[in-house]
């Protein structure tokens, strides 16, 4: 979508997406694979809360695998 030149295939693209891929209804359908994703990241903070002795965690790729396996889960 963001290659096409806007006209009539940028227009159905845009109605693809807003009507399958954005939509609310489609959004909540997924709400238990997201629900579920955030309860390991949170329990992978935990388990460095143990271990660590220095409470420092770099939480950027923490999020990014989070991200990942929300997306790789709704497909």
């Amino acid at each position: 979508m963001t290659t096409s030149c806007y006209g009539d295939h940028w227009r159905n693209l845009r109605r693809i997406s807003t009507i399958e891929i954005f939509s609310s209804s489609r959004l909540n359908s997924f709400w238990r694979i997201r629900r579920d994703e955030i309860k390991r990241l949170l329990c992978k903070l935990a388990q460095y809360d143990n271990q660590l002795t220095e409470k420092i965690v770099e939480m950027k790729s923490l999020l990014s695998s989070l991200t990942f396996n929300i997306i790789i889960n709704e497909n």
